[in-house]
């Protein structure tokens, strides 16, 4: 009976260590901003509406994204030329080129 008391206490403790690891690491991502672990979605539409919004939203197409091919990437980033050289026109202001 001894060994089998052991056995159940060490499955015990087991079990509390699990439990108390998945909870520690429910508390770290319920505690981190939902924007630090996602990433924004490249494909969203172009919808900046000033050249400052259209501007950063080119920095990030440029940048590119993990989630995208090498090629998705490059056709984004001309998206997003184009977006943006259209929204600063509007405000008499230029785009520079890659």
């Amino acid at each position: 009976m001894g060994e089998r008391d052991a056995n159940q206490s060490g499955m015990k403790a087991t079990r509390l260590n699990r439990c108390l690891s998945l909870c520690s690491v429910i508390l770290i991502l319920g505690s981190m901003p939902a924007a630090a672990i996602s990433l924004p979605n490249p494909e969203r539409p172009f919808q900046e509406k000033t050249c400052d919004s259209a501007m950063r939203r080119l920095k990030e197409a440029r940048a590119g994204s993990p989630l995208m091919p090498p090629k998705r990437n490059r056709e984004l980033a001309a998206e997003a030329q184009r977006h943006a050289k259209a929204v600063c026109a509007g405000e008499g202001r230029a785009v520079p080129d890659p």
